[in-house]
């Protein structure tokens, strides 16, 4: 059976909540398991579905809407605690109560979701401040030094890698380095990076990939 609870996307986790309310689901947690490939299903389609049955929620009428919901979501989702189930449940009451509701954070839990986004927003933006310098053993790496909790490293290096283009980007955190090299940002735990690992051809994911 296709497990679907390792998608862990903004599309993912809206269309596991219209499959879930269209089969009667009354819950739509890990245990709901689906059976089906949520990063493929049509979300337009599924929610033509969902209105035909029980009406258009406010503030809905196409996927279209959930834009600022999906990036909510999106964000939410690189905070450094699992914050996947309270995006399923702020989904299913963008369904059941309307986008207004979760949108102006009438509930604790949209209003939840919104301080955990400020807090990686936050952290990204903190970043933009960074001065990288050459690296002492190694001129074409620049480096800086920062403190990151969340899943952020990938957004903050692509940005400066924009002012250095032709520079190695390394950023020093308090237990993990990261750095960008062609196009890909990569992770290793402090106390086994050396400049060598730069180097080093990895097969692993980028750090980062999830789909929005």
């Amino acid at each position: 059976m296709q497990q679907d609870i390792v998608v862990r996307t903004p599309k993912a986790i809206l269309t596991k909540v219209l499959y879930s309310k269209l089969l009667g689901f009354e819950r739509t947690d890990n245990e709901a398991d689906l059976g089906t490939d949520l990063a493929t299903e049509d979300l337009d389609h599924l929610l033509t579905r969902y209105i035909f049955r029980y009406g258009p929620p406010p503030g809905i009428r196409s996927a279209r809407d959930f834009k600022l919901l999906r990036q909510e979501f999106s964000i939410a989702l690189r905070h450094k605690e699992d914050q996947y189930d309270l995006c399923l449940e702020v989904a299913r009451q963008s369904l059941e109560k309307g986008l207004p509701y979760v949108t102006f954070a009438v509930s604790p839990e949209a209003r939840e979701l919104k301080e955990f986004c400020k807090e990686v927003i936050v952290e990204v933006n903190r970043a933009k401040s960074l001065r990288f310098s050459p690296h002492p053993d190694a001129r074409s790496i620049y480096w800086a030094e920062y403190n990151i909790y969340h899943e952020t490293a990938d957004l903050i290096l692509k940005y400066f890698a924009k002012r250095y283009p032709m520079r190695c980007l390394v950023i020093y955190s308090k237990r993990s380095v990261y750095w960008y090299k062609d196009k890909q940002t990569h992770s290793q735990d402090n106390s086994l990076f050396n400049l060598s690992s730069i180097d080093k051809k990895y097969e692993e994911k980028a750090y980062y990939a999830g789909a929005r």
